[in-house]
């Protein structure tokens, strides 16, 4: 007999039986965050405990899961109280939420560092105070955020004029040099006094945090509102000493640094924030064109070698030795061009029409990849949207790779056979897929040093910050991808 379960949901109890279908919790969480079953599991409990926080507190509850993009996160909980008006007047389960609206739920999700009284805005573009709480597995890994949400007009400012009184009385009493140093620095630096509270800040400190999407007035806010890195606010708190790392904080690369002061000026610790993100983006940048130039090469190199072994054989069966003496030769000069062949990195401009693009890939390689004696039908077909030149190119390359692979392999047995490439729209991530009615393959039995998967798997996950799954019968071969959209 299965086990009863019995969840809170929406001010009156459901119960769900295991062998029934599953709670819209678990199908968000199997659809957007990479969550382990036992992850699921703990939200489950938390999910089941809402009301009583909700009640208890007087103030909406929800859990949000960061999306695999690390820009954005997902409703997957909801508890409106009953004592009270809610924030919200329709459900938000499911809804996608961002930095620039709920800053205190994408730091906490990244930080792990509880974020409190923070301006967040709702979906109907209320404005409220939010807190949220990182909710952690086994592993101390962050899985989700408990956030409460109630509003500002209750819960009045999220700092109140009595703990910002004197911040300026403070202010003045720092050193007019270092004031003027910090106006002129591009790094964004705040300054907190002996209640670790902000009481200076530059305009690189005030353009960086409204670009985390915080709304409040940065000045009066505690240290831990405004680090970005659990391990330092709890060092940091531990040993009173300096600490700095570089960290990842959604698409952004920074290097923090907390620096501990002690001049008898009033100023206790000084936050330091450097945006390596461009600098980083170059690296990448650079990494994923030699991913590709290697790839073009290895093809290159693969053709000439073939070419190659054709002139050896050749050579082996002539009965004129100088005519073996000029295919050696030539062999060597063949060789001699795949070793040292070079790359061209293809330049696109800033937007490209998917569909036109996959469909000249279709086009291309049904023209010079598609074997002798083949009726193969390859069809385009899905969403239309643009993507940026970049990701474009990256997008081009992998289906390049797997429409060859399947007109290649899926119909050694046949003359005849489908490829299907579907194009899915998706925000934040959109899918394509390439799918084939030909054979099937065993996916363990491919070579793990295959060049083909590997560039593939390479490109999906560091380049478009995607996944790939691949299923395979002995009806056809389905392999798709996803990619930030």
């Amino acid at each position: 007999m299965p086990r009863k379960i019995v969840f809170l949901w929406k001010k009156r109890p459901k119960i769900f039986l295991e062998t029934d279908r599953p709670i819209i919790i678990q199908d968000l969480c199997k659809k957007y965050p990479d969550l382990a079953d036992s992850d699921i599991d703990i939200l489950k409990q938390i999910a089941g405990k809402l009301p009583l926080f909700s009640e208890l507190y007087g103030t909406d509850m929800f859990i949000d899961c960061l999306l695999r993009n690390g820009e954005n996160a997902v409703v997957v909980a909801e508890y409106k109280p009953t004592s009270r008006p809610s924030v919200i007047s329709k459900s938000v389960v499911g809804e996608i939420v961002g930095k620039s609206v709920e800053p205190a739920v994408i730091r906490t999700l990244h930080t792990g560092v509880t974020s409190t009284d923070l301006k967040s805005i709702t979906v109907e573009q209320r404005t409220v105070s939010q807190s949220a709480v990182p909710v952690f597995n086994s592993d101390t890994r962050v899985i989700a955020a408990l956030v409460s949400e109630e509003p500002l007009e209750r819960g009045g400012e999220t700092h109140a004029p009595a703990n910002r009184a004197g911040l300026s009385e403070r202010s003045v009493m720092l050193t007019g040099d270092l004031l003027s140093v910090t106006r002129h620095i591009n790094d964004a630096i705040v300054m907190f006094d002996s209640e670790w509270k902000a009481i200076h800040l530059n305009r690189s400190a005030r353009e960086f945090y409204q670009k985390l999407g915080y709304m409040d007035e940065i000045k009066g806010m505690p240290l831990g509102n405004l680090i970005l890195d659990r391990d330092m606010y709890d060092l940091i708190r531990r040993e009173k000493q300096d600490v700095g790392k570089e960290i990842r904080y959604g698409s952004l690369t920074l290097h923090v640094q907390c620096v501990v002061i002690n001049h008898g000026s009033g100023i206790v610790l000084a936050l330091i924030i450097s945006d390596l993100s461009e600098l980083r983006a170059k690296d990448r940048e650079l990494i994923h064109k030699s991913v590709a130039m290697q790839e073009i090469h290895h093809r290159i190199k693969n053709n000439l070698q073939n070419i190659a072994s054709i002139l050896r054989l050749q050579a082996r069966r002539s009965q004129d030795e100088g005519t073996r003496h000029v295919l050696r030769e030539n062999i060597g000069r063949i060789l001699s061009i795949a070793a040292t062949h070079e790359i061209l990195a293809k330049v696109g401009v800033d937007c490209v029409e998917i569909n036109d693009l996959l469909c000249r890939i279709r086009d291309n390689v049904a023209r010079y990849g598609l074997p002798a004696a083949k009726a193969i039908d390859i069809s385009v077909e899905g969403d239309a949207f643009q993507v940026m030149s970049s990701t474009a190119n990256t997008v081009a390359l992998v289906v390049n790779e797997l429409l060859t692979n399947a007109l290649e392999h899926a119909f050694t047995d046949r003359s005849e056979g489908m490829v299907k490439i579907r194009i899915d729209y998706g925000a934040p991530m959109a899918g394509i897929s390439v799918e084939d009615d030909g054979g099937g393959f065993t996916l363990s039995e491919v070579r793990q040093e295959s060049l083909g998967f590997g560039i593939v798997r390479a490109l999906v996950k560091d380049t478009l910050g995607g996944e790939l799954t691949v299923s395979s019968t002995e009806q056809g071969t389905r392999i798709a991808f996803t990619f930030s959209n």
